[in-house]
């Protein structure tokens, strides 16, 4: 017997809120890209967009 491992994460969503450190939404969007993941939702950055992410 063999296993469906064709997932699809389409319904996924990535939430970060009142984040500080603009290093942490780059961190979060590179792991997102290993995963396969796109839907990254920010609600209250402080000091969004930066540089740094």
């Amino acid at each position: 017997m063999q296993k469906d491992t064709n997932y699809t994460f389409d319904n996924v969503r990535v939430v970060m809120v009142n984040t500080t450190e603009p290093g942490n939404i780059g961190a979060a969007a590179r792991a997102m890209k290993n995963m396969n993941l796109s839907k990254l939702y920010l609600v209250n950055p402080k000091g969004y967009p930066s540089a740094v992410a």
